[in-house]
């Protein structure tokens, strides 16, 4: 019996993992690679666009896919879907989130939607489609403001005390204080961010709690079951309010470690 074909750009990421000083050839062979994702990722954004979508785009770079080889040993460089990727994010609510979605897939049926907004990776939230053109990929990102808020203050800080961060590591030097006007240490800081991506879940439960109602009341004829619902969105709002003004300790840490 033969055996199986060996994929050449399987192999060529078990190389780069192996190696601590890849050959020449070999980042070459990657930057082809990611260059033909750059062709896909264009045929994406043009699709996007037409739909009336507000998008940056970006492509991994060498270091980063290196990088993500090392840490995770079983994946292969074939099946890393994000080399090519395109990122929304606007001010909506939850059920909104979810039609740009919808939109999506309408167009790639094929697509593959991650959900990560109820298990979220390391506090990280968002939805991803990975739309699969002729064997590549683009992972389109689809944030609210909340979700794109807390990823884009976690891209900071692994930037700052170091890039495990993002991916559930501790930061560098976790018992250092984060700042002389702080007692908090940098893995306290840490954790709570990570607390705060339920808090600002929560938050964007409650907004779409509150939109659903208030584009069902002007439809409600009953007196008091309009007024039932108008006291609703007032509660609702009265939560929302008490949920921005909670925790302002770690959100001062937070914006003097940013600053």
């Amino acid at each position: 019996m033969s055996k199986p074909a060996v994929n050449p750009v399987n192999q060529l990421g078990r190389r780069l993992r192996q190696s601590n000083s890849p050959s020449q050839e070999d980042l070459e062979q990657l930057g082809e690679i990611v260059e033909m994702s750059g062709f896909t990722l264009d045929i994406v954004e043009r699709q996007l666009r037409l739909l009336g979508l507000d998008l940056t785009t970006r492509l991994k770079n060498t270091f980063t896919i290196i990088e993500k080889l090392k840490r995770e040993p079983s994946l292969q460089l074939s099946k890393i879907h994000d080399l090519a990727g395109a990122r929304i994010h606007r001010d909506m609510t939850l059920d909104e989130q979810d039609e740009i979605v919808s939109r999506i897939t309408q167009i790639w049926p094929d697509a593959r939607v991650k959900d990560r907004r109820i298990f979220p990776t390391h506090g990280y939230r968002a939805v991803h489609v990975i739309v699969g053109l002729d064997g590549r990929f683009v992972e389109v990102q689809v944030r609210t403001h909340y979700q794109h808020i807390w990823a884009q203050a976690t891209e900071s800080l692994g930037d700052l005390w170091g890039r495990g961060i993002r991916y559930g590591g501790a930061p560098e030097e976790p018992d250092r204080r984060v700042s002389d006007q702080h007692s908090l240490t940098r893995r306290e800081l840490i954790e709570a961010w990570k607390d705060k991506s339920n808090d600002f879940h929560g938050l964007a439960v409650l907004e779409n709690k509150v939109s659903r109602i208030r584009t069902r009341i002007p439809m409600i004829q009953d007196v008091e079951e309009r007024s039932a619902e108008e006291h609703t969105v007032e509660e609702l709002v009265g939560e929302i309010t008490v949920s921005f003004n909670s925790d302002r300790r770690i959100l001062e840490a937070l914006s003097r470690v940013l600053r």
